[in-house]
């Protein structure tokens, strides 16, 4: 390289500009649109929340000798999407209840779950602020209005 390393001067090269740019060798990447408009051609189906969720609940549904049959298939040529295949694998593999745990969630949403940390079991009550004087009421909203207000480092 004529100047040696890092010892390159402006005269030794023509320096990119935007009327010269380098000559693009090799093939064009392939962009997300055409690999989908390929998939939409030869009738690839999305995953859709809905079909994601349907599939899940027709694999939980099978009875296990189809589900083995299912996860087994790779060694036997069929039309079956990976998905099938890889979560009857799991399903039937040595985290199955992780893998069935999470399909319910996806199919049906998690289970309900309620934190008591306020009343101790008992039922909450709300104020009854129409026991309040005009001067009381005054001074509760002023207390939260400096409760909430912001500082100048706040956003």
């Amino acid at each position: 390289m004529p100047g040696g390393n890092k010892a390159i001067r402006s005269e030794d090269g023509k320096p990119f500009s935007s009327t010269y740019q380098p000559f693009r060798s090799g093939r064009r990447p392939i962009v997300f649109s055409e690999i989908a408009l390929a998939f939409k051609a030869s009738g690839i189906e999305r995953a859709t929340d809905a079909i994601v969720k349907e599939a899940f609940e027709y694999l939980l549904s099978l009875p296990l000798s189809e589900v083995i049959a299912i996860a087994d298939s790779p060694k036997v040529e069929n039309d079956l999407p990976s998905m099938y295949r890889l979560v009857a694998k799991e399903m039937i593999g040595k985290n199955g209840q992780r893998m069935i745990e999470q399909m319910l969630d996806r199919a049906h949403g998690k289970a309900k779950q309620s934190t008591d940390i306020t009343s101790g079991g008992e039922p909450i009550t709300g104020a009854d602020f129409s026991k309040l004087t005009t001067d009381e009421l005054r001074a509760l909203a002023n207390i939260r209005k400096k409760a909430t207000e912001k500082t100048d480092g706040e956003t």
